[in-house]
C-alpha cells in the first residue's frame, strides 16, 4: 500500500516533466482563415519526429523539424465542416512510444461578433491631462552648481 502511495505522490511531478507546451493553446472551428499553424516545445519533440493526425475535415499539410530540438511546427488545414473536439496529434521518435497531444478545436460563439460584442464606451476611455510647463516659483533653484548644463532660460520655448 505504501509504494502505491509513493508511486501515485511522484505520478504529477514525473508527468510534468514530459509535458508539453503547444501555442496557440487553442483554436476555433469555422474560422475564416482555415490555415493553422501549431508549435509545440517539449524536450527533444523534434528529434526525428514524425507527425501523423486522423480527425474528420482535418489535414495535416507539414510539419517541421527545427535546428533546436526542442520545437515542432505542425500545419494543420482546417475544413469547412470540420466540428470542434479534441485533434490528436500523433508524434512518433524512432525507439520510444508515441507521443499523443489532443489539440483542443473549440465551436465559436454565435452570433458573429454582433449579439456579444458592445463596442467602445465611456468605459473604455481615460482622459489623461499633463501640463507640459509649470509655473517657476523659485528661480533660485535653476541653475545647480556642478551641473553641466547651466544655460537654462524659461523665458523662451526654444530653451
Amino acid at each position: 500500500m505504501a509504494r502505491i502511495q509513493l508511486f501515485l505522490a511522484c505520478l504529477p511531478c514525473a508527468l510534468g516533466a514530459t509535458a508539453q507546451q503547444v501555442y496557440p493553446t487553442n483554436w476555433w472551428a469555422g474560422m475564416k482563415h482555415s490555415s493553422l499553424q501549431v508549435m509545440i516545445h517539449s524536450p527533444g519533440i523534434g528529434d526525428r519526429a514524425k507527425v501523423t493526425v486522423a480527425y474528420p475535415g482535418v489535414r495535416l499539410t507539414e510539419f517541421h523539424r527545427v535546428s533546436n530540438p526542442n520545437y515542432l511546427f505542425v500545419r494543420l488545414q482546417l475544413g469547412p465542416t470540420v466540428k470542434p473536439g479534441n485533434i490528436p496529434i500523433r508524434i512518433s521518435h524512432p525507439g520510444s512510444a508515441a507521443t499523443v497531444i489532443r489539440y483542443p478545436l473549440l465551436a465559436r460563439r454565435t452570433g458573429n461578433g454582433v449579439s456579444y460584442a458592445q463596442g467602445v464606451t465611456s468605459a473604455d476611455l481615460i482622459y489623461f491631462l499633463m501640463p507640459d510647463r509649470f509655473s517657476n516659483g523659485d528661480p533660485d533653484n535653476d541653475r545647480v552648481a556642478g551641473l553641466r548644463d547651466q544655460s537654462l532660460n524659461r523665458d523662451s520655448i526654444f530653451l
